[in-house]
């Protein structure tokens, strides 16, 4: 509401807009298809909007995890991507294009633990979709 509020004295015209946001997260989270990302087992540790730094190859890499599940031998990170995708544009095909990102998620998660399995996900939110990639 405070949001939206603010929203309405300095955009008004974007109040629609986000209206539109709130129902895609609100229908993305309760989407039955990702009950294991957004309602995992009570054993598992989550983290949304995880900071990470790391050095790799002398260089140093920082980013933010939009969601972290932990399980006791698996890591799940997962990408939202909230853009709407062209008809002519295959989810898989956008996906890989976050595959750089998301190797780096990957090394950086690997340091914090070590010999766990790891998946990566991108999850489309307005199209109800998750790419996971290797």
């Amino acid at each position: 509401q405070q949001i939206k509020t603010e929203l309405l004295f300095s955009k008004p015209a974007y109040a629609n807009y986000l209206d539109d946001c709130v129902e895609e997260a609100v229908t993305t989270f309760n989407h039955a298809g990702f009950a294991d990302i957004f309602k995992p087992a009570s054993e598992t540790q989550t983290y949304n909007e995880m900071p990470l730094l790391f050095q790799q190859k002398k260089q140093g890499v920082y980013g933010i995890i939009d969601r972290v599940i932990k399980s006791a031998s698996e890591i799940t990170i997962v990408d939202y991507k909230s853009h709407q995708l062209d008809k002519n544009e295959s989810a898989q095909d956008v996906a890989a294009t976050f595959s750089s990102q998301l190797a780096y998620y990957r090394s950086g998660v690997s340091k914090l633990w070590p010999g766990l399995a790891i998946k990566t996900g991108v999850l489309f939110t307005h199209q109800k979709e998750i790419v996971w990639l290797e």
